[in-house]
């Protein structure tokens, strides 16, 4: 009994080889080059071969919970050529450099723009967000479900965590 499932494992993998099927896995793979410590606050800029659009890479840096759960931090904002608009993300990744999800930032200029204290920091006055504020949003207790990014007159903007989100536009 034992061998005949070897038997049929063996086969489908044979297959899957001679087709050129992979396995599914899980989400690593090309973000190891961006979570590379030498990367801290060095943007990278990518493209697709073939295609117009032009995204940039920015890994912020590492976090820590109380439960010594490492989050690493990264932005994108993607330069579609086709829809002439500009995407941007904030990313979370495990210690293992797993994707864990996102947040849906809009313009490139509400991104955060650095980790300091085990704090993400959205420093507006440095950018041309209306704002001109600084928010610090710490990560004590896990990845937030809403990031609240305040701003003057007692307005803020909140960003939802998304688990299920791609770092592919």
């Amino acid at each position: 009994m034992v061998v005949k499932k070897i038997y049929a494992v063996v086969c489908v993998l044979a297959v899957c080889a001679l087709f050129g099927f992979t396995l599914p896995q899980k989400n690593t793979g090309h973000y190891e080059q961006w979570l590379d410590k030498n990367h801290i606050g060095h943007k990278i800029k990518m493209s697709k071969k073939g295609s117009k659009d032009v995204y940039w890479v920015d890994y912020l840096g590492d976090v820590q919970s109380i439960k010594k759960e490492v989050f690493k931090f990264v932005t994108i904002t993607y330069d579609t050529a086709e829809k002439h608009g500009v995407q941007s993300k904030l990313l979370a990744f495990n210690s293992k450099n797993e994707l864990l999800g996102g947040y849906f930032i809009g313009s490139a200029n509400d991104l955060p723009t650095k980790i300091c204290h085990n704090r993400l920091v959205f420093d507006y006055k440095q950018s041309k967000n209306a704002c001109q504020q600084i928010t610090k949003v710490d990560f004590f207790k896990g990845i937030p479900p809403r990031l609240f990014v305040a701003c003057q007159d007692k307005e803020a903007t909140i960003y939802e965590f998304y688990p299920d989100m791609k770092a592919e536009k």
